[in-house]
């Protein structure tokens, strides 16, 4: 088998494999409260060096899948298939697999768990009229890493040199600039959801905005103001967009925003309520999926911790490791399928 070597090096991280490692055979997934504040962590955003398909600029890996930034300026969310069978490990049988650290013959390693076909969901900022707006007609030309992490990671997937790549820098955020006059799009991940940063300068016009989801079958608003794309494999939802503005006190005044489907109905963009056009607004909805999916095909086997760099090895396989077509919609075969780190 193909092993991929992922080394992490993060001192934060250490601590956190640390503890990992320390869990006992019969270890059980973490509490409520815990998963919760796991799911609020910010994800880092890592560029690509080689590592994915040449499209892709920038990736993070959240618990309900994994967003992909091509070059292009598009968002192309890749999430997993349902779980099929009745044999898939329970959670917390990875962290049990951890605990363990005998190096014999007889470790009996968990097996991925079986899912159906993944499902691409792909949003493309357009215009008023759904023109795509180019990438190089942004301020910035290419998608940034901006406000870097500590951490770096490094990649080394089956036999590939060239997806061999190390201390790669990791951000909190990705840039790609002014995509319409006058407004900024930035990205954030955490655990569970990806956050669009709409920052639109003074005297600036909102109504720019508009973005095309490719992959969905329709898209509806839901009765709490939330966006619901409907896909073959269940409905992805984007929560009630947030807007506001700062005083003179450093303070957020919030202005009143809700989704608003343009064309055809398979692009949206926002209305809003009265605000000061001579100060920035910000927009920011968040993509939180009720799909019912989840990162559980990514397996982790073992793991280990450099005793003098801090590096953290983690040795596992993975079906989350390449781009979809960018087009959208049922992923019928897992292009990484196999892939071992």
């Amino acid at each position: 088998m193909r092993f991929t070597r992922i080394a992490l090096h993060c001192a934060a991280l250490v601590g956190v494999s640390a503890v990992a490692v320390a869990l006992p055979a019969n270890a059980s997934a973490p509490d409520l409260a815990t998963q919760k504040k796991i799911a609020a962590m910010s994800v880092p955003f890592v560029p690509n060096a080689g590592q994915w398909n040449e499209r892709a600029a920038f990736a993070a890996q959240t618990f309900a899948g994994t967003l992909f930034v091509t070059k292009q300026g598009e968002l192309v969310y890749s999430l997993p298939g349902k779980l099929v069978g009745a044999g898939a490990e329970p959670v917390g049988a990875e962290s049990a697999a951890l605990g363990s650290r005998e190096a014999t013959p007889s470790r009996r390693l968990p097996k991925p768990r079986e899912r159906s076909p993944g499902w691409a969901l792909t949003e493309t900022l357009v215009d008023a009229k759904g023109h795509v707006r180019p990438m190089h007609e942004s301020t910035l030309k290419a998608p940034a890493g901006y406000r870097p992490m500590e951490g770096k990671v490094s990649y080394g997937i089956g036999n590939d040199a060239a997806k061999h790549t190390n201390n790669l820098n990791t951000y909190e955020r990705v840039n790609l600039g002014d995509m319409y006059p006058g407004i900024n799009v930035q990205l954030r991940a955490t655990g569970n959801n990806v956050e669009k940063i709409f920052t639109v300068s003074p005297q600036q016009d909102p109504m720019q905005i508009n973005i095309a989801v490719a992959g969905a079958d329709k898209l509806e608003i839901g009765s709490a103001g939330e966006l619901v794309a409907h896909t073959g494999n269940g409905p992805v939802t984007f929560t009630a967009p947030i807007a506001f503005q700062e005083n003179a006190a450093g303070e957020r005044v919030a202005v009143s925003v809700s989704y608003a489907l343009n064309g055809d109905g398979g692009r949206y963009g926002f209305v809003l309520g009265e605000y000061d056009r001579a100060q920035p607004l910000v927009i920011d909805p968040l993509l939180q999926s009720t799909y019912l999916g989840g990162a559980g095909s990514d397996m982790t086997y073992d793991l280990a911790i450099h005793p003098f760099s801090g590096d953290v090895y983690v040795v596992g396989v993975t079906a989350s490791a390449d781009l979809p077509g960018v087009a959208g919609g049922a992923v019928h075969a897992n292009p990484s399928h196999g892939d071992s780190f």
